[in-house]
């Protein structure tokens, strides 16, 4: 399996379209667009966040969720995310669902559901503890992949559990200090509800020693790291230990700008040039899954955190890096 793509983690839910502060539900047409600047990219893969993580209120201000509480479920959301299911497939592009989350963001996470189960006085370090440890929101997270992957569309009448476009579910995304057993049983309730849908290590992040905890897992399909700063050592390390482990390695985010003047990416020191970092990519038969952080067209609204690939692009920076990352997806979909 060599795919490649790229991220737009607000499909499900934005941050970057608020309307008198709310994270708002994108509309179809933009839904739409995204899909199309990415299949016209060379993408065949695109990996969301909010299309799983979508639970509570972290902010406080009416957060249209997924998932207000436990075991509640809103309609329209779900009629929306129908909606990027079906647009992803008609436009040939397969989707990774992160189902949780170590940051606290305004679509939830870990700390967010355990907060929503134990109560909103807990800490951010003790929601996120109870989160892992705690049986009771262990219960609600279990029922929560349940209740995602025996969803049936509105439209297609399938399980998102039995539809092709939902490549990979993705336990968590950059959580470096979850337990064995949690990852053990999470994954395991994946594979016996959805057996065709690959499971993703949710420890895959910038560190690449957090993912050898799930290597022994037999229901975690796929390990990796995220390339903030890009590193082509991490990389080749990720896919040896994957390999090892009979399973396959992942690249989840990375920084697809170009090398800075000082000869370092904006999170620190990389060993190689963008150019370099795409020849490595390619060159590694045992990565399977590579996405680029993060797309957006226009009408998805204003987003700035350094790593923003418009199309159209904004200025030559963004030009240049979709020129670079589509010649990438083009020779990875030609393996």
């Amino acid at each position: 399996m060599r795919i490649a793509g790229v991220n737009a983690y607000w499909l499900g839910l934005n941050d970057n379209a608020r309307v008198r502060g709310v994270a708002t539900l994108p509309t179809s047409a933009t839904v739409d667009s995204l899909f199309a600047a990415a299949r016209d990219l060379g993408s065949t893969v695109v990996r969301v966040h909010t299309l799983g993580t979508s639970y509570g209120d972290a902010e406080r201000n009416g957060t249209p969720t997924l998932m207000p509480r436990p075991g509640v479920y809103r309609d329209d959301v779900w009629a929306h995310l129908d909606r990027v299911v079906d647009s992803a497939g008609r436009r040939g592009q397969r989707l990774v669902a992160v189902m949780s989350d170590r940051w606290n963001s305004y679509h939830g996470s870990g700390v967010e559901l355990a907060r929503l189960v134990l109560g909103r006085a807990l800490s951010e370090r003790a929601a996120r503890s109870a989160f892992y440890r705690d049986q009771r929101v262990r219960d609600a997270f279990r029922d929560h992949l349940v209740a995602w992957l025996g969803h049936r569309s509105s439209i297609s009448g399938l399980r998102y559990a039995d539809d092709p476009t939902i490549l990979a579910i993705e336990l968590g995304n950059e959580m470096y200090d979850v337990p064995r057993d949690w990852t053990r049983q999470m994954a395991a309730v994946v594979r016996s509800v959805a057996p065709a849908v690959l499971v993703i290590d949710p420890a895959a992040g910038l560190w690449l020693s957090q993912c050898k905890a799930s290597l022994d897992c037999d229901d975690v399909d796929i390990v990796g790291v995220h390339g903030y700063p890009r590193s082509i050592g991490a990389v080749r390390q990720a896919v040896d230990l994957a390999g090892q482990a009979g399973k396959v390695a992942m690249v989840g985010e990375y920084d697809w700008t170009t090398n800075r003047q000082d000869g370092l990416s904006k999170e620190g020191s990389e060993d190689g040039t963008r150019d370099q970092w795409y020849a490595a990519l390619e060159a590694a038969p045992g990565l399977g899954i590579t996405t680029a952080w993060t797309l957006l067209v226009p009408s998805a609204g204003d987003h700035r955190d350094g790593y923003e690939l418009y199309v159209p692009a904004q200025n030559a920076e963004q030009q240049g890096g979709a020129a670079a990352l589509a010649g990438h997806l083009r020779r990875i979909a030609a393996m």
